[in-house]
């Protein structure tokens, strides 16, 4: 008989420097997925995680059962209402679906809710409560801040291994095949991690780039020895008031051979530290650049990043231009009351 594997995620990048609260509706404008059907419609031949386990479940002849998939775009912190209904929703969805042989669990790794500090550890340990004791493979965004509980309550542990993040459905796909070969008995892997007192900006975590690219064949190379299933490096979210804040080395595999890995590739990372000091302009100088420059300029405000699940409504920038007498600048804020007194004059 055909191995039968849930596939579900919870989705959100939380800043918690941000104003007001990600609610309910959020996840719903966003994507919310409730049921296998639901969920099928939603994200089958994508490029998302659910999506590359789906696929991967074709490939390898399993049966899939999607039973839930919510997101929300990165933003302030999830109130305790959304965090409550989600999680209810979750687990009532993964209770219809047993039993199963496996779980593919998509959880971004740097979710906060008004409640909870560290919901997917929380959310984790639930599902293990009520799946018992089959494989749980976890797929995490490069900027997760994994707790302690997550890497506990999981079989394994995978994480983007690019950025910009192109890899999600194969990293999914990754994941539902070694939940396999922990199933046959071919894998009796552990989750191990490191945390380093070490906080990166993303204009140096770029993985095409250094150090991250170096970094990154050395847990490849761990990953070629026996006892080692998958090292992952997560530089992290730094823009969360959160405990777990700091770049994580996280190893699946046997103990000794995955502490060990573990070891060895967190000592790699503390030993580039420095290299993951990011070489910026001040804005006045930025700007003066840009204006000396034959051509477009892009002036980047990374610590506003909307994508990053920041307000994006910061005028310094803007007040720099006009002092120096910029023209034929576009400037984007967020600013609704303004475009609300616009729309009305």
């Amino acid at each position: 008989m055909a191995l039968r594997i849930g596939i579900g995620g919870l989705w959100h990048e939380t800043n918690t420097f941000a104003p007001g609260l990600t609610e309910l509706h959020d996840f719903e404008r966003y994507a919310l997925a409730d049921g296998p059907l639901a969920v099928r419609e939603a994200l089958a031949a994508t490029g998302t995680e659910v999506g590359g386990a789906l696929e991967a479940c074709a490939g390898l002849g399993l049966v899939p059962v999607p039973f839930f998939w919510a997101a929300a775009v990165p933003g302030p912190t999830v109130s305790a209402e959304a965090r409550a209904v989600l999680w209810e929703r979750f687990l009532a969805r993964l209770e219809e679906s047993l039993p199963l042989d496996g779980l593919v669990l998509a959880l971004h790794g740097a979710m906060v809710s008004e409640d909870v500090e560290d919901p997917e550890s929380d959310l984790l340990a639930r599902v293990r409560e009520r799946a018992g004791s089959i494989p749980i493979a976890v797929v995490l965004d490069l900027h997760a801040n994994p707790g302690h509980g997550l890497l506990e309550a999981a079989d394994l542990v995978l994480a983007y291994a690019t950025y910009p993040h192109t890899d999600a459905a194969a990293q999914a796909a990754e994941a539902t095949r070694l939940v396999v070969e922990t199933i046959d008995g071919e894998l009796a892997p552990l989750v191990t991690g490191r945390r380093l007192p070490l906080l990166t900006c993303p204009l140096v975590q770029g993985t095409a780039d250094r150090p991250m690219a170096d970094l990154l064949e050395r847990a490849r190379r761990l990953e070629a020895r026996p006892g080692v299933a998958r090292a992952s490096l997560l530089p992290g979210y730094a823009y969360a008031d959160v405990e777990r804040l700091g770049f994580a080395v996280v190893v699946s595999g046997e103990d000794g051979p995955a502490n060990a890995a573990a070891d060895e590739l967190a000592d790699a990372v503390w030993a580039r530290r420095d290299d993951f000091r990011p070489a910026l302009l001040g804005v006045e100088e930025a700007i003066e650049r840009a204006l000396r420059s034959a051509g477009p300029a892009v002036l980047c405000e990374v610590s506003d990043n909307v994508g990053g699940g920041a307000p994006g409504n910061a005028t310094h920038v803007l007040g720099a231009l006009l002092g120096a007498g910029a023209t034929g600048a576009v400037v984007v804020l967020h600013d609704p009351v303004a475009v609300k007194e616009a729309a009305a004059a």
